[in-house]
């Protein structure tokens, strides 16, 4: 999958469906037991300690019924990022915490050299949940 690029900025887009109902999306730190999902290093707000980090970019969703939405995360500078792995801020879709997880340059587990681009939904078992946090 090639990313969509406009004067160095890349976006990602994804739909996804559920059976709960949503709400806006909010800014959420990741919880330490996501895969990827690295706490800050040195006090930087989104910098981890694998390189990655959250990105400041736009994130908008758009609601496509009660269960359903598509996300479209816009990140700037996107062909020059050094970063091993990126994340969006968190939007909930049908009561699930989910955010955008993307590896530039592909995921070693899956397809080094190519870019991998996941969704990532919070377990809403774990304690972590955006209900708990601040």
């Amino acid at each position: 999958m090639k990313p969509f690029h406009t004067s160095g900025v890349a976006s990602a887009s994804t739909t996804t469906t559920s059976s709960s109902s949503s709400s806006s999306p909010e800014l959420r730190r990741p919880p330490p037991s996501s895969p990827g999902a690295q706490q800050p290093a040195g006090g930087e707000e989104g910098a981890a300690r694998d390189g990655g980090g959250q990105q400041e970019a736009a994130v908008s969703v758009e609601r496509r019924g009660s269960h359903s939405a598509t996300c479209r995360w816009a990140v700037a500078g996107f062909p020059k990022v050094k970063a091993r792995a990126l994340w969006s801020r968190y939007f909930e879709v049908g009561g699930y915490d989910c955010r955008l997880l993307v590896y530039p340059r592909g995921d070693s587990q899956a397809l080094p050299g190519y870019l991998s681009l996941y969704l990532q939904i919070v377990d809403p078992r774990s304690v972590s949940s955006s209900s708990s946090s601040s």
